[in-house]
């Protein structure tokens, strides 16, 4: 099995290969985080391991033992704002920057009358497109702390600040469901990003309904693949 790729099956009906890739997703989210977690989590030397299956599931067995990850299991995931932490680092990379993009919609916006716009649109691609989309509007917008020229720099921190809206709709103190859930998920972020709450996860108003939004919207029109999320 590789544990790195999206899951899909090449045979049998739909429903039976999205059941399949459901299957394996939540098995290596709950029992494989070395898939999935920053490098920053890892031991040193760790992120240059040869790929073997055996050597990650090693990593995985270290990461779950250091967090005390091994009573924290959630099997089903079928809450709407859960599914998206099962995807794969590649996914999930690319779903954090188109949310991070329509975070930051008020200071790109700004940018659509300048010559900067086919920079930035040559940074963050087809995303800028849906700024202008009823969708922008469903997300929480976050204070505008990217500097004026488009950077590699600022793609990364609006990346990071989607990864932090995608968190963001966990609810730990209200459903032990998201506590365990939260707890796996967070390794995907950066170990210093985790020094200060405050700084990645923002008030999300109504997250069941924008987790809903995520599911039926953004994650179909980005990559209609993703069926098994649904």
């Amino acid at each position: 099995m590789n544990e790195l790729a999206e899951p899909s099956l090449a045979s049998g009906s739909t429903r039976e290969r999205d059941e399949a890739a459901w299957l394996r997703a939540v098995l290596v989210f709950n029992l494989s985080p070395a898939v999935y977690a920053d490098v920053s989590w890892l031991r040193p030397g760790a992120e240059r391991v040869d790929s073997s299956r055996a050597a990650r599931r090693q990593l995985s067995d270290d990461l779950i033992s250091e967090h005390g990850l091994d009573d924290c299991f959630d099997w089903s995931l079928s809450d709407p704002a859960l599914r998206p932490m099962l995807l794969s680092p590649k996914s999930w990379a690319e779903l954090a920057l188109t949310v991070g993009v329509l975070a930051h919609r008020n200071r790109l916006r700004q940018v659509v009358q300048r010559e900067l716009f086919s920079q930035w649109q040559v940074l963050l691609g087809d995303r800028m497109d849906l700024l202008w989309t009823p969708l922008a509007d469903r997300l929480p917008a976050i204070g505008s702390q990217l500097k004026p020229p488009p950077s590699p720099e600022a793609v990364s921190a609006i990346h990071d600040d989607g990864q932090a809206v995608m968190l963001g709709l966990l609810n730990p103190q209200h459903d032990f469901a998201h506590a365990n859930v939260l707890r796996r998920a967070q390794l995907r972020l950066p170990r210093t990003r985790l020094l200060d709450p405050s700084a990645w996860q923002p008030e999300v108003l109504d997250a069941e309904a924008l987790a809903q939004t995520l599911m039926d919207e953004l994650l179909p029109r980005r990559s209609p693949e993703w069926t098994w999320l649904s």
